[in-house]
């Protein structure tokens, strides 16, 4: 794999590894990063920019879309959003039981309307975390389908296989799963380049 980015002071690159390119972006709220399997579309991507494809995809309107990140430096950050990315945080923010959850862990909705998870958590957390809020939306709004771009929570963690030695995230992922045994609808895959809920590079 590959990772382009283009910095707040104009400088840009590709590097090889995860890990090399969050050191470079570290802090830097408006830098651009992504992910690419060859060389060339990486290279494509800073020639355009940050612009990775011109193609629109069509993605489901009635659909729920998760993702977790830790762009910004700050930690984990988890975003549910619909097919234009616009946040439907508003539908838990007044729920008593999500509200005791956030104060509880000292998580909270910041000034993007993510819920920010801070730094002592895993980005597979934050998916899982992700999930699940988007199980509570879609069963309040009556919505069936929710995609996400984890193979690791929609496959295992949200379906009570989940190897984690971490006790949050086993009691998360049990009640993930018991929230999606009752759910009355699908959870799918969708590329991290076209998930409107995407954390992977801030603009």
């Amino acid at each position: 794999m590959f990772y382009a980015y283009i910095l707040n002071n104009g400088g840009k690159g590709i590097v090889d590894s995860w890990d090399k390119c969050e050191q470079i972006v570290k802090g830097q709220s408006s830098a651009k990063y992504k992910k690419f399997k060859t060389i060339e579309e990486a290279t494509e991507f800073i020639s355009n920019n940050g612009v990775a494809e011109n193609i629109i995809p069509v993605l489901d309107k009635n659909a729920i879309y998760f993702d977790a990140g830790t762009g910004r430096g700050r930690g984990v950050e988890v975003r549910i959003t619909r097919s234009n990315g616009t946040s439907l945080l508003s539908y838990i923010k007044e729920k008593k039981g999500i509200v005791d959850l956030l104060n509880k862990h000292n998580w909270f909705i910041n000034e993007f309307d993510n819920i920010e998870l801070g730094k002592n958590y895993t980005n597979n957390f934050g998916e899982l975390f992700g999930c699940y809020i988007a199980l509570i939306i879609a069963n309040e709004v009556n919505c069936k389908t929710i995609y996400g771009d984890s193979d690791l929570v929609i496959k295992y963690w949200s379906q009570g296989n989940c190897k984690s030695n971490d006790d949050l995230t086993k009691k998360l992922s049990n009640t993930v799963t018991k929230i999606r045994n009752n759910f009355d609808g699908l959870i799918n895959h969708i590329s991290g380049d076209i998930n409107p809920a995407d954390l992977g590079f801030h603009k």
